[in-house]
């Protein structure tokens, strides 16, 4: 028996707001299309960002808890670790696949209030003070 190497670790934005649905027995199931951008260059030099949309689905309470917060919402920006999954269903005779990522772990990568809010120009924000000691100062032994 051989094991073979199945991890994913994408970030992208929501596409639209996730969906929560749940199992006969009650299990949560949270899914959600990621939308992930790649640069490619042009025959012209320029570069074009190329849109690739990955499904991906959440088991448990950990997805229906951001959902239900407004974590995954559209436009939410998120990173995302996971493994594939080859979903296999049958339908008036008909064969169907996808392929998901099934989530494992998942970062937020915006607040919550800048996923609601419309973007905006971003203002000037004043010079703060560094908040941690200076790394190099003289009085250190060594």
């Amino acid at each position: 028996m051989s094991d073979s190497l199945n991890s994913v670790t994408l970030s992208g934005n929501l596409g639209q707001d996730a969906e929560v649905r749940y199992t006969n027995s009650g299990l949560a199931v949270t899914s959600f299309s990621l939308a992930v951008n790649k640069s490619r260059k042009q025959q012209d030099g320029s570069y074009k960002d190329v849109t690739s949309w990955v499904d991906c689905v959440m088991y448990g309470k950990r997805g229906e808890a951001m959902f239900n917060n407004g974590l995954l919402m559209k436009g939410a920006r998120l990173a995302i670790l996971g493994h594939l999954h080859q979903n296999v269903w049958e339908k008036d005779g008909k064969c169907y696949r996808k392929l998901e990522v099934i989530v494992d772990n998942v970062a937020i990568m915006t607040s919550q209030r800048q996923s609601q809010q419309p973007t905006a120009a971003p203002q000037a924000a004043a010079p703060q003070a560094a908040a941690y000691p200076d790394l190099y100062d003289e009085d250190i032994p060594f």
